[in-house]
């Protein structure tokens, strides 16, 4: 690694691979502290040569004598601004100033960052982990894959009838890169089957097809910062060349032109990380929304496919989710709270002061460059650099402000289907924990701040923040309009002698009319977007979300559900589904269990009793005085009729129970007194046949009968 990051080979090529790997690795190494040092004396020279270049500016490039400094003879850069002055001000190095300022503040963060949190880490696995193994898996026959596939498509470009006009080298390297770019895109150029087994440490449940998006998005994006890089480096290179041949050198001393080379140096230094900086947290919220929001959608996905299932099987009967359902249930919840606190964690480390000081710091250069290009005359070379710069940070923000929009709505799709999923679960223990935490969900989505990347501490990024900026950003531009229309009629009547006020209500009605009407609608707008703003703050403040409402013991449904119609449900409706399920449990009884055939007219008023031993069921029914014995059946029997039989059966099965304690107990007191009663009265002899008697009964009765088995 060379020791200026930007001339790296691999940064050059791979920006969010790099910029990812050497804040995590070399965070608190010795060249980790070099890196930083280094930014340090570039952001201070920089602000204080804009800082002196502005002064210079602004006094009208007039410096005391008992200074021994010359623009013409020490300073190149200021000799340039000082020949074209009349469209250079102060505006340009407080641009570049506020740029810099950026660079910088980027820096710091990613310097002070604590790699050492989960989310950190998770990210560093994602982004550089992901794309070694990709280099590592490359297959080792990429290259005759490649040729073979160029000279496919090459064929196949033959055919058309343009073929005709067109060179046969050309279209041999329009092919070369179209079978490289399919090849990348498809990832034909690596083992899939070892890459997709490879799974992340901290993200074993992360889907095949958001691994294979996010390798080919990392490929691609490398291919695309390699170009724009380039491009902008090329752009930055023309610009002091252009300057260089417009300066006067045959008054410069010698040591003018070491000075210029290293201030070219730093220019294309600080430009160049702005770009990467830029470019890396574009990509950045870009990949965030293909994994969290992939992620999340796909969980919503599973969950409503989970309802669904749930009402096709339950169709004469209130709708539940089985024991198998429970884990999709737990699956989803745990990766939604896990992707949100990865979100929110990011946000108030890194990215939400990233985002606000992009806010503080472009508004400005973008005003300016808007008022120079639309009412100015800049040159040409000039004026392209400067939409150039524009609309690269329009569309940035753009685009990171859309994603981060969309990932918040998706955020809060949940709280659609909460309130069916609650109402399928039953009451049970089992489900006492995800009701609270599902109620709880619920109310934080509906009620609480939003969940989200926020600028600062100040707001969440939403659709309603774009909306605001919008009409922020309308209101603007209109302003400045109605400003450039009393402008031109300022300048068009500068020569006359008759005072403006005048002149303008004379010649110049409509005008006027014009510039006020349009003037006070952009500041209606503006007022308005304000406004907007200050409510949305207002209502989506930093508040702790907590319950506003306290949880219902008796239901846990969600805190919205007040109608008591709905949580008790009909009578009527009740009554039909308990005769539903209690004919469906006699035909289950009949078809299922043949045992139960000969007892289905089984009553509760039966006065029964019934004996457990060893798995076993010994029962004895009493009628009267007279006992009779009844013949044992199988446990085995006795378990399947339990599954069919109705609440009937099982509290039949409570009362014998407890009639077989019963007659137990008054069985073996009058075993004892009959006993003691034969020993007094009769001899030894009778005794021990009686004793024999005894056992051989106790045996018999002990004995089940295997034919009713």
């Amino acid at each position: 690694m060379s020791l200026f990051r930007i001339f790296d080979n691999t940064r050059i090529k791979q920006c969010v691979y790099q910029t990812m790997k050497q804040s995590v690795e070399l965070h608190g190494t010795p060249l980790g502290r070099k890196y930083h040092l280094m930014d340090w004396f570039v952001f201070t020279y920089a602000i204080l040569r804009l800082l002196q270049v502005a002064y210079v500016i602004g006094n009208k490039f007039e410096i005391s004598p008992e200074i021994p400094y010359k623009i013409e003879r020490d300073d190149p850069f200021m000799h340039y601004l000082k020949q074209n002055s009349e469209m250079h001000n102060v505006s340009v190095p407080i641009t570049f100033l506020f740029m810099t300022y950026f660079n910088f503040l980027c820096q710091f963060h990613f310097y002070k960052l604590d790699v050492s949190k989960n989310v950190w880490q998770w990210w560093y696995q994602l982004l550089v982990t992901n794309q070694d193994d990709y280099y590592r898996f490359k297959l080792n026959n990429y290259q005759l894959i490649k040729m073979a596939k160029t000279n496919r498509i090459g064929n196949r470009f033959r055919r058309y009838r343009i073929s005709m006009f067109v060179p046969d080298f050309i279209i041999n390297i329009c092919a070369f890169i179209y079978s490289g770019w399919l090849i990348k895109t498809n990832l034909e150029d690596i083992d899939r089957e070892k890459f997709l087994s490879k799974k992340l440490s901290l993200h074993p449940n992360l889907s095949d097809r958001l691994k294979i998006r996010m390798a080919r998005i990392l490929i691609v994006s490398d291919q695309i910062w390699f170009g724009f890089q380039l491009f902008f480096m090329s752009l930055v290179i023309g610009e002091y060349a252009y300057c260089a041949f417009q300066v006067d050198t045959s008054q410069q001393v010698w040591y003018s032109y070491i000075y210029i080379k290293f201030e070219v140096f730093i220019t294309l230094y600080v430009a160049v990380e702005i770009v990467q900086n830029a470019f890396f947290f574009t990509m950045f919220t870009y990949f965030a929304m293909i994994i969290y929001t992939g992620n999340t959608l796909d969980g919503i996905k599973s969950m409503w496919n989970l309802i669904y299932q749930c009402r096709r099987n339950c169709v004469y009967s209130k709708p539940f989710i089985s024991i198998a359902g429970r884990k999709i249930v737990d699956r989803q919840l745990h990766d939604y709270v896990e992707i949100t606190s990865l979100a929110l964690i990011g946000s108030r480390d890194l990215f939400g002061i990233i985002l606000y000081n992009f806010v503080i710091t472009n508004i400005p250069v973008n005003i300016y460059i808007l008022r120079r290009n639309l009412f100015e005359d800049p040159e040409p070379v000039e004026r392209f650099m400067l939409w150039v710069i524009m609309y690269l940070q329009i569309l940035s923000a753009f685009i990171v402000f859309g994603l981060l929009s969309y990932g918040s709505a998706v955020y809060h799709k949940p709280a659609k289907f909460i309130p069916v999923l609650q109402l399928m679960m039953k009451r049970s223990r089992c489900w006492l924990w995800y009701k609270i935490k599902y109620d709880d969900l619920h109310f934080r989505l509906l009620n609480g701040p939003k969940i989200g990347v926020a600028v600062g501490p100040v707001h969440t990024v939403t659709y309603r923040t774009s909306l605001e900026a919008l009409y922020l950003y309308i209101g603007y531009m209109l302003m400045a309009f109605s400003q450039m229309i009393e402008s031109n009629v300022e300048n068009n009547t500068l020569n006359d002698s008759v005072h403006y006020d005048v002149l303008i209500a004379e010649k110049f009605p409509s005008i006027q009319n014009q510039s006020l009407f349009v003037g006070a609608i952009g500041l209606f707008i503006m007022i308005c977007g304000l406004l907007y703003f200050l409510y949305n703050i207002y209502t989506d403040g930093p508040n702790e979300g907590s319950l506003k409402q306290p949880l219902n013991p008796e239901t846990f449904l969600p805190t919205h559900v007040t109608n008591k119609k709905q949580r008790k449900g009909n009578k009527k409706e009740k009554k039909l589904v308990k005769k539903l399920k209690f004919d469906l449990s006699n035909k289950l009884k009949r078809k299922k269990n043949p045992v139960l055939k000969k007892h289905s007219t089984f009553n509760r008023t039966d006065t029964s009793t019934m004996s457990t031993k060893k798995g076993k069921i010994d029962g004895k029914w009493e009628s009267g005085k007279s006992q009779f014995d009844m013949k044992t059946i199988n446990a085995k029997s006795i378990s399947r009729s339990k599954e069919a039989n109705s609440s009937v059966f099982n509290s039949g099965v409570s009362k014998l129970s407890k009639n077989v304690k019963q007659w137990s107990r008054n069985s073996t007191k009058s075993r004892k007194s009959s006993s003691k009663s034969s020993k007094s009265n009769s001899t030894k002899s009778n005794c021990s046949s009686s004793v024999v008697k005894g056992k051989t009964q106790s045996t018999n009765m002990s004995k089940p009968d295997k034919n009713l088995a």
